[in-house]
């Protein structure tokens, strides 16, 4: 009779000789292909990357434990950083007092000592002020520790990124997709059924820009079209200037909240950086300074204490996750980037203390190839706006060819460039709606056509799309052709 232990038995030597097979096949798969040893390798990278962040997150809690079992522990630094302004300067204040009493202790309290600094960084309305104040002050040790908790709370918030973004009202959600057995791109699919004609999601921009500085056709704040038979571009516009042209009065207001104030072409060197943008056929350095313009009035309102409910991903951390343009670092490249800081810092650092450190050529130069790579061209919305102005030649923005606009978002630039797209964008203003040109059951892709080449054919769909985009196109439509 055959016994539960004759079968695990079996089973057992049935799995020793699979096993036995398989390690001869690894072995030979090791030796004998170079991608698999390529991918063996990243692998046990990205394992020892993994073990050390667990031993060093592991270190660090059970040495903040030990300081706690041994000092006592009077304010929980685990908790929420309370929103309004009053409660969170008490509460930031209390974590600086309890983290220079327990510094006072000696090695035994400096985990907890880190812990309570660490918070107190957090809550803290200028973060890295304080660091380096804090640095200037604290033994060596703490200040490791406190680096070592920013680095694991980075990582961490890094890798929560796609759980939080894009909101759920979106109706997408970006996941991993392999394209071969050792590469893999990020795709956004829907997270419901929707039918063709259905808008999926849609967002305001972040920040926009019009091609012309001085047209009067549509709105400088918002993008939306002006009937010159309104009277309202005649109406609305900046007093100084009078060459920003609003649609409403609350764009006009909005617009000198986050820009115009400074950024106004009454203003000498403001002026420069827009002649400039002019005569290079540019909108994009325009967009970059509005983009830092508004970073620096939100960033003023939350050391003012003027914000509640903050998001957890901030713009930064948006753009941060877009990629960037590929381009050769050249010397013209940096030659032509040294020159648009010299002028973005003339226009701004005069308003802003510490802009002229902030901006550096490297990081402007990221920012500007994230915009180059992502940014989105607007049509012209009516016909009563006239005859829309064709792109300077040195922008290529995703859309039409001919946008009187330019635009900057959070997750459209996410969705994946395809010659058979699964959706459109379309504009109202700078805010963009994603609708589906097919029916798409849940779990499918959003593709979009980055570059209108519809009616090409495959070699010049190609052409277009390596040129602006630096990619070789192998979507669905272009697969049956292969790269020479």
């Amino acid at each position: 009779m055959v016994t539960t232990r004759d079968i695990i038995i079996g089973a057992a030597a049935v799995a020793a000789v699979s096993s036995v097979g398989y390690l001869i096949w690894f072995d030979q798969k090791r030796q004998r292909d170079p991608k698999f040893r390529k991918q063996l390798k990243a692998q046990a990278r990205k394992a020892r990357e993994e073990k050390n962040l667990a031993e060093n997150r592991a270190r660090i809690a059970r040495e903040r434990e030990e300081s706690r079992a041994s000092m006592g522990d009077s304010i929980d630094t685990n908790g929420p950083i309370p929103e309004d302004p009053e409660a969170r300067q008490e509460y930031f204040m209390k974590l600086l007092q309890y983290g220079e009493s327990l510094a006072a202790r000696g090695p035994q309290a400096y985990p907890l000592a880190a812990a309570a600094f660490f918070k107190a960084i957090q809550a803290y309305h200028d973060p890295m002020n304080l660091l380096m104040v804090l640095q200037q002050s604290l033994p060596g040790e703490i200040m490791q520790l406190i680096m070592e908790l920013y680095a694991a709370d980075l990582k961490r918030h890094q890798k929560e990124y796609f759980e939080h973004f894009p909101p759920a009202e979106q109706n997408v959600k970006m996941v991993p997709v392999a394209t071969s057995a050792t590469k893999k791109r990020r795709a956004l699919i829907v997270t419901k059924d929707i039918k063709a004609g259905e808008e999926i999601f849609h967002e305001d921009a972040v920040v926009s820009v019009p091609i012309s500085w001085s047209d009067k056709t549509v709105c400088a704040y918002c993008i939306s079209p002006i009937a010159p038979s309104s009277g309202d571009a005649e109406k609305l516009h900046c007093e100084k200037c009078k060459v920003e042209h609003y649609c409403s009065a609350k764009c006009q207001s909005l617009a000198d909240d986050e820009y115009h104030s400074v950024l106004c072409v009454s203003n000498e060197a403001s002026k420069a950086l827009a002649d400039y943008c002019a005569v290079k056929g540019t909108a994009v350095p325009l967009l970059v300074a509005r983009f830092l313009m508004k970073m620096v009035k939100e960033e003023n309102k939350k050391k003012a204490g003027k914000t509640t409910g903050a998001a957890k991903y901030s713009e930064w951390d948006h753009l941060e996750r877009l990629f960037d343009l590929p381009r050769k670092v050249t010397e013209s490249v940096i030659a032509e980037a040294a020159g648009e800081v010299q002028l973005l810092r003339a226009a701004i650092a005069p308003s802003v203390p510490g802009f002229e450190e902030f901006l550096t050529v490297d990081r402007y130069t990221s920012i500007k190839g994230k915009f180059l790579y992502n940014i989105f061209g607007i049509p012209s919305s009516t016909s009563e706006v006239g005859v829309p102005q064709a792109a300077p030649s040195h922008d290529t923005p995703r859309g039409p060819p001919s946008p009187v606009a330019l635009a900057h978002y959070r997750t459209s630039p996410m969705i994946a460039h395809n010659c058979t797209p699964s959706a459109a964008v379309t504009h109202k203003g700078d805010s963009a709606s994603v609708v589906a040109s097919r029916d798409l059951a849940m779990g499918e892709e959003v593709t979009i056509d980055w570059a209108d080449v519809s009616g090409m054919d495959t070699a010049a769909r190609r052409k277009v799309l390596k040129e602006r985009f630096a990619f070789f196109c192998r979507c669905e439509t272009c697969a049956p052709i292969e790269e020479a």
